[in-house]
């Protein structure tokens, strides 16, 4: 794709920027029996997805970023609203843009990333009333310093307010608070409104919570099997705004292809999970924040799974009421904790709708 970089804006004019943290190199959908589409075949869904947004240029509006290559502020600030689709992986490979961007930092000055820190450029954009959908394999978990954690694995679920600092085992207490709630000023849950992450399944079991290590022994009460828990489609859930299902594309969950269903399901985050909530008896769980507004349920093969009906994306209200300075409207962002690109595309544009002109009233083209 190429890049929006040479051109010159007003604060918040443009209606639409998307932003690539892809970096795949695949063959495409063919070549891997729907593991992975291919750079093109990734770019031209996504460019399909925001068709129809008036003032939109594919040559322009576009930018590929990773985690070399950081878009600057006042670029994003040029547009209304955000569309970024990333990677960002459990166990901390990817090398994504985003994952530099949320990566949580200690305030109180403990280990942290090498180099420069670099400005939650995001969490500003969203706080001047710019509009973002953030989506991708694992995006809320790009926040977490897994140098916190040194040399243990973080466990999953993960408590934003209290276990960033890579507290595991702590009381979970306001009366602790000074000491575990190191993440009350993060991204997900100052900005997405996020209490807790789980992802639909951990492949190492050692980011897992164990039953006897600390206070919330998940793992006796939910598994983590790729076939039964992972992602197959997602149920509309919330009131408001019609999305539809969302089911897996034939090219990846047909018959022989990578995520059949008799082989795997797609690995997704799972937000503010109820069980978890039910289990730990942790007040900042349950009930849920009004700012958390989710939109889809987690849809698995195993009805009987603890995952199952769990949010896979939400709205975030944190800052549905800023107006920007420049003009335009106050509305919500979103985030989808799974990569649109698997899944049926008319079902995936029909929720792209919802967000662009329902919610952000973005102008329609004429063409």
């Amino acid at each position: 794709m190429n890049q929006a970089l040479g051109r010159h804006f007003k604060f918040l004019e443009m209606p639409l920027l998307v932003v690539d943290d892809w970096e795949e190199g695949s063959p495409g959908w063919a070549a891997t029996s729907g593991a992975v589409p291919s750079d093109t075949e990734h770019d031209e869904f996504w460019l399909a997805m925001v068709g129809g947004v008036d003032g939109f240029d594919r040559n322009q509006d576009v930018i590929e970023v990773d985690g070399n290559n950081i878009p600057p502020l006042d670029l994003l600030l040029s547009y209304k609203s955000i569309v970024w689709n990333a990677i960002a992986f459990y166990n901390g490979t990817a090398n994504t843009a985003i994952s530099e961007i949320l990566q949580f930092r200690d305030p109180n000055g403990l280990p942290a990333p090498a180099g420069q820190v670099l400005p939650n450029i995001l969490a500003l954009y969203m706080a001047a009333g710019g509009h973002v959908l953030l989506c991708g394999e694992q995006i809320m978990t790009a926040s977490i310093n897994r140098n916190s954690f040194a040399p243990q694995n973080p466990a999953y679920p993960m408590i934003f307010r209290y276990e960033l600092g890579g507290d595991q085992d702590g009381n979970y207490e306001d009366s602790d608070l000074g000491g575990w709630g190191v993440g009350e000023e993060s991204f997900p849950y100052d900005d997405c409104c996020l209490n807790a992450l789980d992802i639909g399944y951990v492949v190492s079991i050692s980011s897992r919570r164990r039953s006897g290590v600390n206070n919330c022994p998940v793992d006796v009460v939910r598994t983590h099997n790729p076939r039964t828990d992972g992602l197959r489609h997602t149920t509309p859930v919330g009131i408001g705004l019609n999305f539809p299902t969302l089911n897996l594309r034939p090219e990846t969950a047909g018959p022989g292809k990578w995520f059949a269903p008799e082989r795997m399901g797609l690995n997704c985050d799972i937000y503010n999970p109820p069980y978890f909530g039910d289990i730990c008896g942790v007040a900042e769980l349950f009930p849920q924040r009004s700012c958390f507004e989710p939109i889809w349920a987690l849809g698995c093969l195993d009805a009987g799974s603890a995952t199952y009906g769990a949010p896979v994306g939400f709205w975030t209200s944190t800052y549905a009421d800023r107006v920007p300075e420049g003009g335009g409207i106050a509305a919500r962002s979103a985030v989808w904790g799974f990569q649109p690109v698997y899944f049926n595309p008319a079902e995936v544009k029909a929720a792209m709708d919802v967000v662009l002109f329902d919610e952000w009233q973005l102008p329609r083209s004429t063409r």
